[in-house]
């Protein structure tokens, strides 16, 4: 599914809610409540949006696990918290 800009802003606040309530890994956020079913967002885009969101300062990662099973852990900026 290819995004309009609305959709990305839309799916952009909708990653900002869910990670409000603890970090996520990247996997656990395609299939979000707005973006389910035949619009659920890809891993890419997932990973593109959370990029965008990382340099805008709202969200950091941090890598958990290790060799095959390392993953990206997001969470909102501390400057974020309110």
């Amino acid at each position: 599914m290819r995004l309009t800009t609305q959709q990305c802003n839309e799916a952009k606040a909708e990653l900002l809610s869910l990670l409000q309530s603890g970090p996520y890994r990247t996997s656990q956020l395609s299939g979000t409540p707005k973006f389910h079913g035949h619009r659920t967002l890809s891993l890419a885009q997932v990973r593109r949006l959370l990029h965008e969101l990382r340099e805008a300062g709202k969200v950091q990662f941090r890598v958990a696990g290790a060799g095959m099973r390392t993953c990206f852990r997001w969470s909102l900026s501390y400057n974020n918290h309110g």
